[in-house]
């Protein structure tokens, strides 16, 4: 019957021909194209049960939908003229989102007007990616940052060998002050002839025994303080040699008292 073949071939439209703009997508052109083909196999009196306008409603959605994949074909080409190896990972990312986003805005257009301006909206989105290269120049202080903190890596060794070697001076100051102190010069060699000198002498020994065990149980101590034990033996020595020259006045003074009373008694004689 007309009637059953007009019906079947309306319900394989699936709302197509009262669907919203914003409804049909492109990817519904092969369909309206072939169910325009199979319209026109219909005989007329098959399609006096259908709508009057059916066939224009149709080519009203073939033209939408038709407009739709071509413009989402202009997209994909836009896309396709980047050099995705010119981009970083957050280049090729955006290019991506601004691609995929573009899709999304063309299938939903509800106008012809929505179509081209959201075609032309996506490629300028794209077109405002920065490549590798305009990143860098965009963002020199991330280069900066990377140059100091190579600079910093490359004078760490430098910061370990200044440290090892204020530890070889550290340890070589600590030999020597221990030679000074173990070994003060002109300690014993005065002491022979005077007592005073030689207690003198032997006082100093004493102290010269305590700075050494204190040395021994106290490097760290010793070398804070080896300016301090370097004027005590100063000290040490100009006291001996104070005690000399009064010892040396007094002999003086004592000849010329002999001298006098030799004199004296010689003339009163």
């Amino acid at each position: 019957m007309p009637t059953a073949a007009a019906a079947a071939w309306y319900a394989e439209l699936d709302g197509l021909d009262t669907a919203a703009i914003s409804d049909i997508k492109s990817t519904h052109l092969d369909h309206i194209t072939e169910m325009l083909a199979e319209y026109d196999t219909l005989t007329e009196q098959e399609k006096e049960y259908l709508p009057a306008d059916i066939e224009e409603t149709l080519n009203e959605a073939l033209s939408i939908s038709q407009n739709k994949a071509d413009a989402i074909l202009e997209l994909e080409n836009a896309y396709a003229s980047y050099q995705l190896s010119e981009y970083s990972e957050a280049g090729k990312a955006a290019l991506s989102a601004a691609l995929q986003d573009g899709i999304d805005a063309i299938e939903m257009s509800a106008s012809q007007a929505d179509i081209t301006d959201n075609t032309a909206k996506f490629i300028d989105s794209m077109d405002k990616v920065l490549t590798a290269e305009e990143e860098q120049e965009n963002n020199p202080d991330d280069d900066d940052t990377s140059d100091d903190e190579n600079d910093d890596t490359d004078q760490s060794p430098s910061d370990d060998n200044t440290d090892s070697d204020k530890d070889d001076e550290d340890s070589d100051l600590n030999g020597g002050q221990n030679n000074n102190t173990t070994g003060r010069p002109n300690q014993n060699q005065n002491g022979s002839g005077q007592n005073n000198t030689g207690s003198e002498n032997n006082e100093s020994a004493g102290n010269t025994q305590q700075n050494d065990s204190q040395t021994s149980e106290k490097p760290g101590a010793q070398q804070n303080n080896g300016s301090a034990d370097t004027g005590d033996i100063t000290d040490s020595q100009n006291i001996t040699t104070y005690i000399w020259i009064a010892v040396i006045a007094a002999i003086l003074a004592a000849a010329a008292i002999i001298t006098a009373i030799y004199i004296r008694r010689k003339k009163i004689m």
